[in-house]
């Protein structure tokens, strides 16, 4: 029988990260718990004009018992980026942006709703 994990009780970003340059749209990887099940969101924000931070449609959204085999996933998605040359030594495309740009940090000015 499987171990019981306890349920979320609030809503936890785990990460976020500037989808492009123009800094319009964010990529926020959450969890958070809906009908009973703890899940891992990895959904596109945009920006809009107000500075609000509003969340799209376009993402997804699985059980978090799943998260290994997404992380085993994108591992081999990276494995094959840096074999064919996509990907430099440390990781970052040919057109990468300049140090600390295309991270997002709690310091950038965005409103949450």
């Amino acid at each position: 029988m499987s171990k019981r994990v306890p349920l979320l009780t609030e809503r936890i970003e785990a990460a976020k990260l500037f989808k492009s340059r123009r800094r319009d749209k964010v990529i926020v990887a959450a969890l958070n718990a809906w009908e009973g099940r703890n899940l891992i969101d990895l959904r596109e924000h945009v920006i809009g004009r107000d500075g609000i931070m509003r969340p799209s449609t376009r993402g997804i959204c699985m059980v978090v018992a799943r998260l290994p085999e997404l992380h085993a996933a994108i591992g081999k998605a990276l494995a094959k980026a840096r074999s064919l040359g996509l990907l430099d030594d440390d990781g970052k495309p040919d057109d990468a942006a300049a140090p600390g740009e295309g991270t997002f940090s709690d310091r950038e000015a965005v409103r949450h709703d």
